[in-house]
């Protein structure tokens, strides 16, 4: 939302356009079928809906019950909440396909992921950044 702060207009279309994005019924969709995305809210974990969909049920019902397992394991690794997350993930992917396709080698892909990553957070407050992440973890 940084990029439309200063602009009342589009910054009510990009809080307007992520709200319809995190909806039930898109977003149900959007863990559904081929985007990447993982079933992240309680109304995902509806069974009936995925049966409705053409899943089976066996099948649904174990995946959505390790998806829940792992959320709610007191180990679990929870995906960063701060701003910018989807670019340092583009980042990573990026130079991961760089690295898989024989262009770079692991250390030079992962120098420049660092290094990326390093540019991303100062570009967007790395004092922000820590504060947020660790809001998020509940520290």
């Amino acid at each position: 939302m940084a990029r439309v702060n200063g602009d009342e207009k589009k910054h009510k279309a990009a809080w307007s356009a992520a709200a319809h994005l995190g909806g039930k019924d898109l977003s149900l969709w959007m863990v559904m079928y081929t985007s990447g995305f993982q079933a992240h809210r309680t109304s995902h974990f509806q069974f009936d809906e995925w049966v409705a969909a053409g899943y089976d049920r066996k099948y649904i019902t174990s995946y959505l019950n390790s998806q829940l397992g792992s959320y709610n394991h007191p180990n679990r690794a929870v995906e960063p909440r701060i701003p910018g997350i989807f670019q340092y993930y583009s980042i990573a992917e990026d130079e991961l396909t760089k690295i898989f396709a024989g262009k770079v080698d692991a250390q030079t892909g992962a120098n420049n992921i660092a290094a990326a990553w390093e540019k991303l957070t100062d570009q967007i407050g790395r004092e922000l950044q820590i504060a947020l992440y660790k809001a998020s973890l509940g520290v």
